[in-house]
């Protein structure tokens, strides 16, 4: 598997329970996503720390609180459709986002990508992007469901190469329907 994504034909009952996790997968990321993006809970949060502290370093892995990976999968995917990169130094990616007063720089270790971080800004940002978070709320609102749905319409394309057919994939949406 690339990226969870299977490169070789699979039996069919793994074919149907790889569909079902990945689908599962994405409704969980979904409901992350909007739990962030919806109410300013999270962010309010993240600012209030950052008042504080000035600096905080998360490591992210999946039996723990990973809403800074997600956080930063939304400013990524934003970045992305602005054909706006991360910024690299230091031996971290990263991007700006405007939020309230502070600017604030949220990324990844590059030689550790499980490892998130966020501060505030303290440099000089000539002729870098600074996201504002309203912008990026208001996309994200409005567009993130048709982006996961177009992946999934990938997906069920690749198990068709795979081997798969119609009533098989529509058997597994059935049967995760009613799980």
């Amino acid at each position: 598997m690339i990226n969870n994504i299977p490169i070789e034909p699979m039996k069919k009952e793994e074919a149907k329970a790889w569909f079902i996790d990945y689908c599962n997968s994405i409704d969980k990321m979904l409901e992350e996503r909007r739990a962030i993006i919806e109410n300013d809970d999270y962010i309010n949060w993240l600012y209030n720390l950052l008042l504080e502290r000035e600096f905080m370093e998360v490591l992210y892995n999946q039996e723990s609180d990973n809403r800074l990976k997600a956080f930063f999968e939304i400013i990524n995917q934003y970045g992305y459709k602005r054909y706006i990169s991360t910024y690299e130094f230091d031996g971290k990616r990263f991007y700006y986002v405007l939020y309230r007063d502070m600017i604030i720089k949220i990324g990844y270790d590059i030689k550790d990508v499980n490892k998130y971080f966020v501060s505030v800004n303290k440099e000089e940002i000539e002729n870098r992007e600074v996201f504002l978070y309203e912008d990026i709320k208001k996309e994200e609102i409005e567009g993130s469901m048709s982006e996961e749905f177009q992946k999934l319409g990938d997906q069920v394309t690749n198990l068709r190469r795979l081997g798969a057919t119609d009533e098989d994939i529509v058997h597994v949406l059935s049967l995760r329907k009613n799980s």
